[in-house]
C-alpha cells in the first residue's frame, strides 16, 4: 500500500510539476510594462548637463580631471631635428633603440680573403663530417 501511494504521489507531483512548467513557459519575466515617460526630450538633456556640471555622473571623462590641450611651441622640423639626435645617441627607449648604441667596425679583410676563409671553412666542415683528411 505504500509503494502505491508513493506511485501516486511521485505521479502526482511530476503532472504538476508539467503543467506548472507550460505556464511558466509562456509568461515572460520581467513583466513588459509599457514605459511612458513624462518628461520631455530637453528635460532631460537639461538634467543630464546639471548632473555632469555637479559631478553626479559615474562614467570615464568625469572621473578624472580635464586637462587643457597644450599647443606646441616647436615646428615639426624642430622636433625631427631632436628624435635625429635622441636617436644618434641612444636615449630612446624602444625596440633596437633600447640596447647599447655600438659603434660600426669596418672590416679590415678584403672580401676576396673572407670567400677564401669560408671556402676552407666549408672544406674543414666536410672533411670532419666525412672523416677524410
Amino acid at each position: 500500500m505504500n509503494i502505491q501511494k508513493f506511485a501516486l504521489t511521485a505521479a502526482f507531483v511530476a503532472t504538476t510539476a508539467a503543467i506548472a512548467g507550460s505556464a511558466f513557459a509562456d509568461a515572460r519575466y520581467p513583466v513588459d510594462a509599457p514605459f511612458v515617460s513624462t518628461k520631455t526630450r530637453a528635460e532631460v538633456v537639461a538634467e543630464l548637463t546639471q548632473a555632469g556640471d555637479e559631478g553626479r555622473l559615474n562614467y570615464s571623462h568625469t572621473l578624472y580631471p580635464n586637462t587643457p590641450a597644450v599647443a606646441s611651441t616647436k615646428t615639426r622640423a624642430e622636433v625631427i631635428a631632436e628624435l635625429t639626435q635622441a636617436g644618434d645617441q641612444g636615449r630612446l627607449n624602444y625596440s633596437h633603440a633600447s640596447y647599447p648604441v655600438t659603434s660600426e667596425v669596418a672590416s679590415t679583410k678584403t672580401r676576396a680573403q673572407v670567400r677564401a676563409e669560408l671556402a676552407a671553412a666549408n672544406v674543414d666542415t666536410d672533411q670532419q663530417l666525412t672523416g677524410s683528411n
